[in-house]
């Protein structure tokens, strides 16, 4: 909470999510920032208001904001995708061509023969690599047990700084 209270003007936020998660983040940040959040729907689509301090996104909606970000983060969610919904987002990650990619993703199947649980391994993300240098990947000291690992990439104009 304290860095969403110290955002500076010329910073904003974007969270993608499943709206369920979304109305929970709203109701928090709404109660406990003075920051202009918008829950991204339909109507506010329409009206083109699509910028705010915090911008909350359902999934249905991703193609519908700017991708021109600074920083792409995903947190142990894009594994859990199938291959489709993962080459969707990264897609869109190589249009907006952000400067630094940041994800904590597995890289290892726990379930190889389940037909219920869906995984993708995290080396199977295919960022553009025209414009991306992966810098380093490694166990993740945050998530419990082995899995998950953290990826680390950067586009090659900012290493050439």
């Amino acid at each position: 909470m304290q860095l969403i209270r110290n955002l500076r003007n010329n910073f904003s936020y974007t969270n993608i999510d499943l709206v369920e998660t979304l109305y929970v983040c709203y109701y928090f940040l709404k109660r406990n920032s003075n920051k202009k959040v918008i829950l991204l729907d339909e109507e506010k689509i329409k009206n083109q208001e699509l910028f705010g301090d915090i911008l909350l996104v359902p999934e249905r909606f991703k193609d519908k904001i700017n991708w021109n970000v600074d920083l792409f983060f995903n947190a142990c969610s894009l594994a859990e995708m199938n291959k489709q919904y993962v080459n969707e987002y990264i897609n869109l990650v190589n249009t907006g061509k952000p400067k630094i990619i940041l994800h904590l993703n597995s890289n290892f199947l726990e379930f190889p023969d389940s037909k219920r649980h869906i995984e993708t391994l995290a080396s199977e993300f295919h960022f553009d690599s025209s414009y991306f240098t992966l810098l380093t990947f490694f166990v993740s000291p945050w998530a419990p047990g082995y899995r998950d690992r953290e990826f680390i990439y950067f586009s090659k104009d900012l290493i050439k700084r």
